[in-house]
């Protein structure tokens, strides 16, 4: 880590607090704010204006919703939509509850 910190100074300062868990100075600043007064919104309206300025604050935000991202809007602009192999994801769900049930 010390050769990789004098190379990158500011790429292992980022990893060693996120590492640490802590996060960003500054990311509550990104925090949309709202009053009584504004106009009522759906909660995926409100989740998505919150996550547009959450994920550029806190860069290591990781989410997902499956094939529901249009719907739930939490695709956030800019940023890429990963999706692993549905037979993958089947099969380790499936090991992962086989091995939760044959725990005694």
């Amino acid at each position: 880590m010390r050769s990789y910190k004098a190379k990158y100074p500011a790429e292992a300062a980022a990893f060693e607090r996120v590492q640490s868990g802590k996060l960003p100075e500054g990311w509550a600043a990104a925090l949309p704010t709202y009053t009584p007064a504004d106009k009522a919104l759906a909660t995926r309206q409100l989740s998505q204006a919150v996550l547009e300025r959450v994920v550029p604050a806190v860069p290591e935000f990781i989410g997902g919703s499956a094939d529901l991202t249009p719907s739930n809007l939490t695709k956030v602009a800019g940023n890429k939509v990963s999706q692993c192999s549905a037979t993958i994801a089947a099969h380790t769900f499936a090991s992962t509850t086989w091995s939760l049930l044959k725990q005694p």
